[in-house]
């Protein structure tokens, strides 16, 4: 007997007992929901898929798994009674993003026919102010002390003109800004450079243009600063959300970077909230730890890594701190939730 004939038996009969003892149906009648052209991205779009039981049997909603940090997906219910309907309410976070975007929601089931159903959110971001790039980002990392000065470039679209209002700065610690016109009501470049003495460390802050601009009235752009020490640790933070921490298996990676001429041994690795990591690689310079086991501590947003290094050479000692963020999109004005 061939594999395609047994599975086609295999198949008939499973559909003779569900038949028997009754099963569920899970479907969707509209399964994508294209919000079309979004001309923000400072935002969050919003939407409730209604998820049916058209079965004869009750419905479980096994898992909701999201394929990026940037979408979350809740179910109103986990169990749906025959010909009952629940909501899948979702967000696409918009922040920092340009062009097309489609980002699809798995939805798990106990439906023998369909063990997962797919559903989309998607729009396109056309912005009538573009930021390029889209912050200023003083990375890699670089010595303590250098003069570095990074330009973003505003940009109206082929139909717009705008004008710069103001300039909120009042948020950055670590760098001045110019702002200067190249083109009238088209093109604006604004540069910031970072001052002199920042110490060494990560910071991430925001300056906050505002315009005249109806649809676009503030442009937030990033200010990512990291001046490496002899020993430093990235990521600075590790940035997890409620659909990320459902995922299995869910990993993430730190590394350990030394520069200068000192040599540094670990000597103590501490993880919270029943995180775990392991040493996996090692180069002259640079260790890599993976970190697993994320979804262990209820309250993981208040924990933290820690490794503490020595220095072989002097005995000199550091504490390198990396703690959890729980972060949750927010929904805005955009979209509908019924």
């Amino acid at each position: 007997m061939s594999e395609r004939t047994l599975a086609a038996g295999i198949l008939a009969s499973l559909l003779v007992l569900s038949a028997a003892a009754g099963m569920p149906k899970v479907a969707c009648d509209e399964p994508v929901k294209d919000f079309g052209i979004v001309d923000n991205n400072t935002q969050s779009v919003v939407h409730a898929f209604i998820l049916h039981n058209r079965g004869d049997a009750p419905l479980a909603i096994l898992g909701v798994n999201s394929s990026c940090g940037c979408t979350t997906a809740t179910p109103t219910d986990t169990t749906v009674a025959p010909g009952s309907s629940t909501v899948i309410r979702t967000a696409l976070s918009l922040q920092g993003r340009k062009g097309p975007q489609r980002k699809p929601v798995h939805i798990v089931t106990n439906d023998p026919m369909t063990p997962q159903i797919d559903l989309t959110i998607a729009c396109d971001i056309r912005l009538p102010i573009d930021a390029n790039p889209s912050g200023f980002f003083f990375t890699p990392t670089f010595p303590a002390g250098s003069e570095l000065k990074r330009t973003v470039h505003l940009t109206a679209a082929s139909n717009v003109t705008f004008g710069i209002l103001s300039i909120d700065t009042s948020a950055v610690s670590k760098a001045d800004f110019q702002l200067s016109e190249v083109l009238t009501g088209r093109v604006f470049t604004l540069t910031a450079r970072l001052r002199a003495g920042a110490e060494s460390g990560y910071g991430r802050e925001a300056v906050v243009v505002n315009t005249d601009n109806r649809s676009l009235p503030r442009i937030v752009l990033p200010v990512v600063v990291f001046i490496s020490d002899e020993v430093s640790i990235v990521p600075a933070e590790i940035v997890l959300t409620q659909s990320s921490l459902s995922q299995t298996p869910l990993r993430r990676q730190l590394f350990l970077r030394v520069s200068g001429t000192n040599a540094w041994s670990i000597a103590e690795v501490v993880a919270e909230g029943g995180a775990a990591l392991r040493e996996t690689t090692r180069s002259p310079r640079t260790v890599v730890f993976d970190l697993t086991n994320l979804g262990a501590a209820p309250d993981l947003a208040s924990k933290r890594i820690r490794l503490t290094v020595r220095c072989d050479n002097d005995g000199r000692q550091r504490d390198l701190v990396v703690p959890f963020r729980l972060w949750t999109p927010s929904p805005s004005r955009l979209g509908h939730t019924p």
